[in-house]
C-alpha cells in the first residue's frame, strides 16, 4: 500500500456529550493509493470536500502539510457526511480521485482510509485474497463494503473461503467460511449488509443449500443455512439471480453434470427467508445466460445461454404468475457468456459474449420494456465474452474476459447514449471469468476470475470513474 506525501488527515468533531466533557473526539483519514503507484504524480495541490456540512480546501502538495475541516455541525447519530479528495494539476484538471462511503460519525476516535485513483483508471487495490480464486461470488453488504465468497482454488476444486473488503479501510479480513465449498455460487445482497449464497458447485455435484450471512455477529460475522442440501429442484450452480420487488428470481444454471437446466428458483430472504422451485420451467434450458430486473424490478429479462437451435433468444418472468414468456427477437441475437446492464430508463443493454457459432462478439443488443430489440454493431474495440459490465458514472464498464486469441488485459468504457465506447483503460493483467460490484465510493471492486495462463487470481482491482 503506497501514501501520497499527506499521509494523515485530522478532522476534530465536536459532539454534545464529548464536548461536555472536554473530550473532542477526532476522525483521522489516510489516504491510499494503487499499489505500486503514485497516482498523484503531476499533481500540486488536493481539494478536500466535506458533505455535511459543505465544507472545502485546498492546499499544495509541496513539502506535505495537514488540514483541518470543520465537521462540528455534524452529530452523533445524525447526518452522514462523505469526503472527497481530488488531486489537481495548475489548470485545474482532476487527476485523481477519492471517497469515503457515506458514514456517520461516532462519539469516539475513528480511522478512515480514502483510496485516491486515477480517474478513468483500474489500480490494484490496497489488498489482495489469501489465494487465488476463480468463479466467486461477490455482492455489497451496504455500511461495510464487499463480501468474497467462495470460489475455486489452483487445483479447480471448491472452497469455502469468505473475504470481505473493508471499504473504510481498503483492507481484506477473513470471514466465517460457508457452510458447504462452492464454487460458482450465486451471490447478491438481500437487505442492508445482510448477503445471501445460494447454489454453486460441491465436489461431489452442485448445492441447494441457502445461506444469509450477518456481518454483525461474533469477530467474523455468521453463515445461517435455511435450505438443506440434497434438494434436487434447488440444487443448480452458475445461476445468475435477479433481486426483484417481491423476492429474488435465480434461473437456469448448471446440475452435476454441468448440463444446462430449464428450472428457476425463487427466494425470500426477509425474517424467515425461503427458496421454492418453480413449478412453471423456463422456454428452454439455459446456461452461460443472464437474468436482470426489469420494470422497476417487477419483472426480469431472461437472455441468452440456450444450447437448443430453435429456443428463444430471450424470455420475461412475471412474478404475479410465476411464468416465463418467450420473445420474439432474432435467433441470430442469440449470445452466451455476455454481459446484461440494466440502465436507468429500464432497458437492458447486452454486451459482448459468444454468437450460436462460437465466435466472440463485440456488440451491444439493448432490449426494451416492450420485448424489442436494437442491434448496435462493432461497439467494442476488442470483441470479448467472459467479461463483465458495471454501470458506473453513467457509463459502463466493461471489463477483462476473452477474445478468440486469449485473455483480456484491458477495459472499456462505453456510453449509454450512443452506444460508442468512449474510453480505455488498462487492467493489472489479464481476467476472465472474475466479479465485479459498485462499491459505495463510486469505484469498481474486481474480484477473482483467472490470468492468461489460467491461473486463478488473489489480485483485487479498482476502477475510478473519470470526474
Amino acid at each position: 500500500m503506497s501514501r501520497v506525501p499527506l499521509p494523515r488527515w485530522v478532522l476534530p468533531v465536536l459532539l454534545g456529550a464529548c464536548a461536555a466533557c472536554g473530550k473532542n473526539p477526532v476522525i483521522s483519514l489516510e489516504i491510499v493509493t494503487p499499489t505500486g503507484e503514485d497516482t498523484v504524480a503531476g499533481a500540486t495541490r488536493l481539494r478536500v470536500r466535506n458533505a455535511t456540512p459543505a465544507t472545502e480546501n485546498e492546499i499544495s502538495l509541496v513539502g506535505g502539510a495537514e488540514i483541518t475541516l470543520d465537521l462540528s455541525d455534524v452529530t452523533a447519530g445524525g447526518d452522514s457526511t462523505t469526503v472527497t479528495v481530488d488531486a489537481l494539476d495548475d489548470a485545474g484538471t482532476v487527476l485523481a480521485h477519492g471517497s469515503t462511503p457515506p458514514f456517520n460519525l461516532l462519539p469516539a476516535e475513528s480511522f478512515l482510509r480514502i483510496y485516491v485513483g486515477r480517474t478513468g483508471a483500474v489500480g490494484e487495490a490496497p489488498g489482495a485474497l489469501a489465494a487465488g480464486r476463480t468463479d466467486v461470488g461477490l455482492a455489497t453488504m451496504a455500511g461495510l463494503g464487499a463480501l468474497i465468497v467462495g470460489g475455486a482454488d489452483a487445483s479447480g476444486a471448491p472452497v469455502a473461503v469468505t473475504t470481505v473488503y473493508n471499504e473504510y479501510l481498503h483492507q481484506v479480513a477473513q470471514a466465517a467460511d460457508i457452510g458447504a465449498a462452492r464454487a460458482g455460487v450465486t451471490v447478491f445482497e438481500a437487505s442492508d449488509s445482510v448477503v445471501v449464497a445460494f447454489g454453486g458447485r460441491t465436489a461431489g455435484g452442485v448445492s441447494s443449500l441457502m445461506e444469509v450471512f450477518d456481518p454483525w455477529q461474533g469477530y467474523t460475522g455468521v453463515w445461517v443455512a435455511y435450505s438443506a442440501e440434497g434438494v434436487a429442484s434447488l440444487a443448480r450452480a452458475f445461476a445468475p439471480a435477479a433481486v426483484l420487488t417481491d423476492g429474488v428470481l435465480c434461473a437456469g444454471g448448471t446440475d452435476g453434470a454441468d448440463a444446462p437446466l430449464a428450472s428457476a428458483v425463487t427466494m425470500v430472504a426477509g425474517d424467515a427467508p425461503l427458496a421454492t422451485a418453480l413449478t412453471s420451467p423456463l422456454a428452454a434450458a439455459r446456461a452461460g445466460h443472464t437474468v436482470t430486473p426489469q420494470l422497476d424490478g417487477g419483472a426480469a429479462l431472461i437472455y441468452g445461454g440456450a444450447v437448443a437451435t430453435d429456443a428463444p433468444v430471450a424470455e420475461r418472468y412475471s412474478p404475479g404468475t410465476q411464468t416465463f414468456t418467450p420473445l420474439d427477437l432474432d435467433a441470430a441475437l442469440m449470445r452466451s457468456r455476455h454481459s446484461a446492464t440494466l440502465l436507468g430508463d429500464g432497458r437492458v443493454a447486452i454486451i459482448g459474449g459468444v454468437d450460436a457459432a462460437g465466435a466472440a462478439r463485440a456488440d451491444v443488443i439493448v432490449v426494451a420494456a416492450d420485448g424489442t430489440a436494437a442491434l448496435y454493431e462493432a461497439v467494442l474495440q476488442t470483441p470479448r465474452a467472459r467479461h463483465t459490465a458495471t454501470l458506473v458514472g453513467g457509463a459502463i464498464l466493461v471489463a477483462g474476459g476473452a477474445d478468440d486469441a486469449g485473455t483480456l488485459a484491458d477495459a472499456e468504457v462505453v456510453e449509454t447514449t450512443t452506444f460508442t465506447v468512449a474510453g480505455t483503460a488498462p487492467l493489472r493483467g489479464a481476467r476472465a471469468g472474475h466479479a465485479p460490484v459498485l462499491l459505495a465510493s463510486g469505484t469498481v471492486l474486481i474480484a477473482g476470475g483467472v490470468d492468461g495462463d489460467g491461473a486463478p487470481l488473489a489480485r483485487l482491482e479498482l476502477y475510478t470513474p473519470a470526474q
